[in-house]
């Protein structure tokens, strides 16, 4: 997923590419700081989703966008809950539209939606539903292949087999992973505030010993060495 961040403050720049960027460091973020510069990148580039503010020098964010032929996913960050504004940006069919100061969980709500819509663009309809079901439940202890057949109304079997065919993944690396994930998204949003002992149970799994050897599989390092190595940036 290609993301452009345009706004003419660089803290607000920044800020917003270090929380995409804890989310999933794979995604590619392009910056811009002035409406006509957004433009020119957008121009060059295949951009798939656009973080823009509304007050811009020159040219306001909702501008921008009108001018803009390409589909594209703009999120509007705005410091005003104005009603014309909303009003605008849902004419302009605005992905989102979120008020500053920034709220963690509704832009972390906006991104990994966003994500799981550019990153499953070449799966099929059952496994997007079923990787959506299992970010839905996957702190639940209880969560097992049973439950998530029932919730996507397939088989067991099927569902293995296109998780499989698909992912090149079982169900249970599908499910660690997208735990281990969410561990790594706590770890970066709480970071000093963090309650260690309580992590594994806020994503699902019964048992700090099975938790850190999950987390040492995927990760390579131990939940203790990988928080030692974000905390140092707080």
């Amino acid at each position: 997923m290609r993301v452009l961040i345009v706004d003419d403050e660089v803290n607000i720049v920044e800020g917003i590419e270090k929380r995409i960027k804890r989310f999933n460091e794979t995604i590619e973020v392009y910056k811009a700081y002035r409406a006509n510069e957004a433009i020119d990148i957008i121009k060059k580039n295949q951009i798939d989703v656009c973080f823009v503010d509304i007050n811009m020098p020159e040219m306001t964010g909702l501008d921008m966008i009108s001018k803009i032929e390409k589909n594209i996913d703009f999120v509007i960050i705005s410091g005003y809950e104005s009603f014309e504004y909303a009003k605008k940006a849902i004419d302009l069919r605005v992905y989102s539209y979120i008020v500053k100061p920034i709220d963690k969980d509704e832009f972390n709500d906006v991104i990994k939606k966003l994500f799981n819509k550019y990153n499953g663009m070449d799966y099929s309809d059952n496994v997007r539903k079923i990787i959506n079901i299992i970010n839905e439940g996957y702190f639940d202890m209880d969560f097992s292949l049973s439950v998530l057949s029932k919730k996507v109304m397939l088989s067991e079997s099927y569902i293995c087999r296109i998780i499989k065919k698909e992912l090149n993944l079982t169900f249970i690396d599908l499910l660690n992973k997208i735990r281990i994930e969410e561990a790594k998204k706590i770890i970066n949003d709480e970071k000093g505030s963090l309650n260690f002992k309580t992590l594994y149970a806020k994503v699902g799994f019964s048992s700090q010993q099975y938790f850190n050897v999950i987390f040492k599989k995927y990760e390579n390092k131990t939940p203790s060495e990988y928080i030692k190595k974000e905390v140092k940036y707080l």
